[in-house]
């Protein structure tokens, strides 16, 4: 079971974590899955457009949140640990908590680090959230992805993140 994280790619508006996280769930179904394979996009809203258009063996689940904020920390958190998947796929930057008792792979994208090369471009509370996600992804992610030779350089320039857990898409 591949889970997806489809709520960045979900939305109607869409600017560059988001068509990133459309465009690579798009591309994803082109490739056949095995007989025992299967792939879930979870997300807050039902999904909408082509994302909602789904081959064989994928399927969506919408998992509701009473609040506007801590959709992943809460509800998504809950969500795999009572339905656990083989690996689960970030394409932003927000993990959920992991649970002791519940181990999945996560794999998650670094998308830059342009707050630390630019900080004056970003509010102290921007630069602490990014600062923090981006911590917790290195930590907790089995592997990152990022977009390009040059995040992956100043990721590993900033953050000493052996090549092998870092691979450009």
């Amino acid at each position: 079971i591949y889970a997806i994280d489809a709520s960045s790619a979900n939305k109607k508006n869409r600017t560059g974590v988001e068509n990133y996280a459309f465009h690579l769930i798009q591309h994803l179904k082109d490739h056949a899955l095995g007989e025992d394979e299967r792939v879930i996009l979870y997300s807050s809203n039902k999904l909408e457009g082509d994302l909602a258009t789904l081959p064989n063996g994928w399927e969506s689940k919408v998992v509701s949140w009473k609040s506007s904020k801590g959709w992943m920390q809460g509800a998504m958190s809950l969500e795999l640990a009572k339905n656990k998947p083989s690996v689960f796929f970030v394409p932003s930057q927000g993990l959920p908590r992991q649970f002791p008792f519940v181990k999945y792979p996560i794999l998650t994208t670094i998308h830059d680090v342009g707050f630390k090369r630019l900080p004056k471009l970003y509010s102290n509370s921007e630069r602490k959230r990014q600062l923090s996600s981006i911590k917790r992804s290195i930590k907790k992610a089995k592997h990152l992805l990022t977009i390009s030779e040059f995040s992956k350089a100043e990721i590993q320039e900033f953050y000493k993140v052996k090549d092998e857990k870092l691979t450009v898409v």
